[in-house]
């Protein structure tokens, strides 16, 4: 018996003894496991195509660089019909054009801008040149912006449409330059100004701080007086173009207003009224000088008269074709090139002759030897001529009424 009951104790010891570590076993959770972090794949790099580059030109052969070399010398020539074959055929060949380069591209054109009387055909070619080139924009500019200056009214007038085709852009440096110099010579950008009207409206502001910044300076240079004296009529005048667009500063008009009309500044009064006028005015401007009766030339130039008075006269025999010596509006439209600006200057529908000749003598009209394919459109007087043909309608008057005096008191 005893050993029997020795071995139930030595099985309940054995239990006893592996109980614990069962009852942990069973109890214990089991042991999670650890989440594995899927990795994003990293982006594959796009594939950047090299931009394709830009091929050179061919070759020319020897005989091509000979030609080339001798066009180039006849550019050259004292002759004007061999200059105009050698320009005409590098702007009717684009590869020769190409091969030039943009420099020897530049001294053809230069070479034309710089003739005093050049030919109306070189001339022609030479903007063509420009035009045809693949050359920065602000290099053409630049030549355009100088040829202004010119003497001769063709290259001034061809050099404005030029520049007028690109007007966004130049504008936007002619702002840039004149807020680098505020107090500086600006002529250039003012010319343009005044001719863009209302399409430079984005002026305005540089205006302004043109016309601050030379106060500022008359002030400092002569710091007792009240009322300093500087010449801001450029600033009046491009603000009176630009129109309502402009009217944040009118006070400026209002200041030329009160300017006393003595010596040299006899134009800012009536420059600052007709200002005035522009600016609170949505109408359209007016496009000539308040003239009534006789048509005075006084204010052009005696040759310009001289020049385009057989023309008008030929204008007038070939479109009026009821024989009464005045053209109507139907009569003028049929023009191949209507005059520009308006030739009716009384505003009573009908164009006398003189009327036409004051029209095409004017400076800024479009002559009979303008550019055919121009895109200028001029189709109204400039501000600062109307102010100066309004002064030299009270000249007359004046002298005239000083001539009557004598006469009078006579009586």
């Amino acid at each position: 018996m005893r050993p029997q009951i020795t071995g139930y104790l030595a099985v309940l010891l054995t239990l006893s003894l592996l109980l614990p570590f069962t009852t942990l076993a069973i109890t214990q959770e089991p042991t999670p496991k650890p989440k594995v972090v899927k990795k994003k794949p990293k982006p594959r790099p796009k594939k950047v195509e090299p931009k394709p580059k830009k091929e050179d030109p061919p070759k020319l052969s020897e005989t091509q660089e000979q030609l080339i070399n001798t066009l180039y010398q006849s550019a050259f020539s004292k002759n004007e019909t061999i200059r105009y074959y050698a320009y005409r055929m590098f702007v009717r060949d684009p590869e020769l054009m190409e091969h030039l380069g943009h420099e020897i591209q530049l001294e053809l054109v230069e070479a034309v801008f710089e003739d005093k009387d050049p030919d109306i055909r070189i001339l022609n070619c030479a903007f063509d040149i420009l035009e045809q080139s693949t050359m920065p924009a602000a290099r053409r500019h630049t030549v355009l912006l100088k040829s202004l200056n010119s003497e001769n009214e063709s290259l001034r007038s061809l050099s404005l449409d030029a520049l007028t085709a690109d007007k966004k852009i130049v504008l936007k440096r002619l702002i840039a330059e004149m807020r680098a110099d505020l107090t500086g010579q600006h002529d250039t950008a003012f010319q343009l100004i005044e001719r863009w009207g209302p399409d430079a409206a984005n002026a305005v502001p540089v205006l302004i701080e043109r016309y601050e910044a030379l106060k500022a300076k008359a002030i400092k240079k002569n710091p007792k007086t009240s009322s300093p004296k500087f010449d801001y009529l450029p600033i009046v005048y491009a603000l009176a173009e630009i129109g309502p667009a402009a009217k944040d500063a009118i006070t400026i008009a209002m200041a030329a207003t009160n300017e006393k009309a003595k010596e040299n500044r006899a134009e800012y009064p009536l420059a600052g009224i007709i200002c005035i006028e522009k600016l609170t005015s949505s109408g359209s401007i007016v496009e000539i000088p308040d003239r009534l009766g006789r048509v005075d030339f006084s204010n052009l130039d005696p040759d310009s008269v001289k020049k385009y008075r057989k023309y008008a006269a030929s204008l007038m025999k070939s479109y009026d074709k009821d024989g009464d010596d005045m053209l109507t509006k139907v009569e003028i439209s049929e023009m191949r090139r209507p005059p520009s600006p308006n030739p009716d200057l009384n505003r009573d529908g009908l164009v006398s002759e003189d009327e036409l000749l004051y029209s095409l003598a004017s400076p800024g009209s479009r002559s009979p030897a303008s550019r055919s394919r121009s895109s200028r459109k001029t189709k109204r007087t400039m501000v600062r001529d109307r102010v100066e043909g309004l002064l030299n309608d009270e000249k007359l008057r004046i002298e005239q009424n000083k001539q009557k005096a004598p006469a009078a008191s006579k009586r």
